[in-house]
């Protein structure tokens, strides 16, 4: 049994997180730090940061009825009310990080994944996306995003949020 330093519960042994309070219990806090890499690694992305920005005049004031993105072999739907938000990022209880897009278990690549990396937002009829300061950085097809800067997307937009590459699809 393993007692929770927190709430002094006691749990299975190889339990992840306290049944009563979720306070991560595995020793080993390497394993929920943010992997950094080399910008150079990811083919066709820009070393250094350019800030990807939207002429408000040739943009459609239509807002996508659903957001999917394609994360791999698997589509996530979001749906994007007006002035609400979805955080993408790595859950990480121990922290109090709870994302809206969990991207934690998308392979090897999400160790790359800040806990708050990105925010979706829609934004005067347009869905944007803001980098929230992540470690690794938020790329819009090629292009890193200045932090807390929001850049317009479009259907079939590629992001990379740190290695983990996502497209994004609208309807």
């Amino acid at each position: 049994m393993i007692t929770c330093p927190v709430c002094l519960t006691s749990n299975v042994d190889n339990t992840f997180f306290c049944e009563e309070c979720g306070y991560y219990l595995l020793e080993d806090s390497e394993s929920r730090e943010t992997e950094l890499y080399d910008l150079r690694t990811i083919p066709g992305q820009a070393a250094s940061p350019v800030e990807v920005q939207a002429d408000a005049a040739s943009e459609s004031p239509v807002r996508p009825v659903a957001v999917y993105l394609e994360i791999g072999d698997t589509s996530r739907v979001i749906d994007m009310p007006d002035q609400r938000g979805a955080c993408l990022g790595r859950l990480d209880p121990a922290a109090g990080f709870f994302p809206e897009v969990d991207l934690t278990e998308m392979g090897c690549d999400s160790k790359s994944v800040s806990r708050r990396h990105a925010q979706l937002a829609s934004l005067d009829g347009r869905l944007v996306i803001e980098d929230l300061g992540s470690a690794n950085g938020t790329y819009v097809n090629g292009k890193r995003l200045e932090p807390y800067a929001p850049a317009s997307l479009e259907d079939g937009d590629t992001l990379h949020l740190g290695k983990l590459e996502v497209v994004v699809r609208m309807l």
